[in-house]
C-alpha cells in the first residue's frame, strides 16, 4: 500500500487530510487551515524541509504546537537526531507498520487536542515556545520578548503563567524544569532524557 493511501486508509475516518508536495503548497493552505499535525518529507519539491523548519516555527500565522513528523527513507542516525534536536515530534523509516503509524499518530493527535481544549491563549503561546526552541530550552527574557513584546509586564507574570502551564501540562506527562536562573526546559516526567522528544 502506498504511504498517501495508507494514510489514508489509517486516518481518514476521523479525519480531514490534505497531501501537500512541498512548502509552498503547505502555506498557500495555511488561510484555510490551520492543521493539527504535519507530516512530511525530509526532501521536498522546493528543498529540504529541515532547512525551512525555523522559518515554518515563526510564522506568526501558524497556531503552534502541532505535532511535526517527519517519514522518510533516511535511516541516518545524524539526521534523527538533527529532526528531535529541531522539536520534531516523530520520525518514520518507511517503510513504516500500519499498526506502529496508526497508535503513535493517534497518541499525538490526542496530546495536542486535549492541550489545545485546556490551555489559555498566554499558557498555549508559551508551550509553542518551549516546543518550538532548540532543546524544548526558554530564557525568561525570550518569553517576555516573544509572548508580550514591547509591552512593560509585571516580573513575576512570568512565574505565575509559568506556575499555571506546569500544572497543565504536568496531566499530560510533561514537567517544565528550572535549568538555571531564568532558564527553563520542556522534559517528559519520569524519565532519565534530557530532550522533551
Amino acid at each position: 500500500m502506498s504511504l498517501g493511501r495508507q494514510y489514508r486508509h489509517i486516518l481518514s475516518e476521523d479525519y480531514d487530510i490534505l497531501f501537500l508536495h512541498s512548502l509552498q503548497d503547505f502555506y498557500a493552505q495555511l488561510a484555510v487551515n490551520n492543521p493539527l499535525l504535519l507530516i512530511s518529507e525530509l526532501s521536498l519539491k522546493d528543498g529540504y524541509f529541515l532547512d525551512n523548519l525555523d522559518a515554518l516555527k515563526n510564522d506568526k500565522t501558524l497556531k503552534l504546537p502541532f505535532p511535526i513528523v517527519i517519514n522518510t527513507v533516511i535511516d541516518d542516525l545524524n539526521t534523527m537526531r538533527a529532526c528531535f534536536e529541531k522539536g520534531i515530534s516523530e520520525y518514520f523509516v518507511k517503510p513504516v507498520k500500519t499498526n506502529e503509524l496508526l497508535f503513535k499518530l493517534e497518541k499525538l493527535l490526542l496530546f495536542t487536542s486535549d492541550l489545545k481544549n485546556s490551555l489559555t491563549e498566554k499558557q498555549f503561546e508559551l508551550l509553542s515556545l518551549f516546543m518550538n526552541s532548540a532543546n524544548a530550552e526558554v530564557s525568561k527574557e525570550k518569553i517576555l520578548h516573544t509572548l508580550w513584546g514591547a509591552n512593560k509586564v509585571h516580573p513575576k507574570v512570568v512565574d505565575v503563567h509559568l506556575y499555571n502551564l506546569r500544572r497543565k501540562v504536568s496531566n499530560q506527562g510533561l514537567i517544565i524544569r528550572s535549568i538555571g536562573p531564568g532558564l527553563w526546559k520542556l522534559v517528559k516526567q519520569n524519565t532519565s532524557e534530557e530532550n522533551f522528544y
